[in-house]
């Protein structure tokens, strides 16, 4: 009878660690989910301040990391360059996605878009950190030939 009832509270011990490893997944399943829906709404942003030319809000609005990459004067003739040689933000298609978890710095989600602009064609990048229900920026990149050749 012990060795029956060792058997079945180490069975139901298993079930018990799978069921919370279950949980666990859906939690974080469910706070990536957010997460990423928070950038993507960010991306949206960030193209509607872009084609309005409201270069001094992007830099406002984003991560200290992303101030750090330039003042706001360099930000704002990067930004200004692009949307010289590319022109407005017309649609954005979502190629992939990709989350991180950095101890002590939080949730960084990154977002990746093939983008036509009203000029020329773009591959986007875009680095957002999760704080607070807010997506900041922390990077962004875009790759045109447009970019060299005009």
């Amino acid at each position: 009878m012990t060795q029956w009832m060792l058997v079945k509270n180490g069975h139901r011990a298993r079930i018990v660690a799978v069921v919370l490893l279950a949980l666990l997944t859906e939690l974080t399943a469910c706070s990536s989910k957010k997460d990423v829906e928070l950038a993507q709404q960010a991306v949206i942003r960030f193209h509607s301040q872009f084609n309005a030319e409201q270069y001094h809000s992007i830099y406002d609005e984003a991560d200290a990391k992303f101030r750090a990459t330039g003042n706001e004067t360099e930000i704002t003739a990067f930004l200004q360059a692009i949307h010289r040689k590319l022109g407005r933000t017309q649609q954005a298609e979502l190629q992939g996605t990709q989350i991180q978890w950095l101890a002590g710095q939080g949730t960084f989600v990154v977002l990746g878009y093939q983008t036509k602009f009203s000029d020329d064609t773009g591959v986007e990048s875009f680095t957002w950190r999760i704080d607070n229900g807010r997506a900041l920026l922390v990077g962004y990149n875009v790759n045109s030939k447009a970019l060299i050749l005009k």
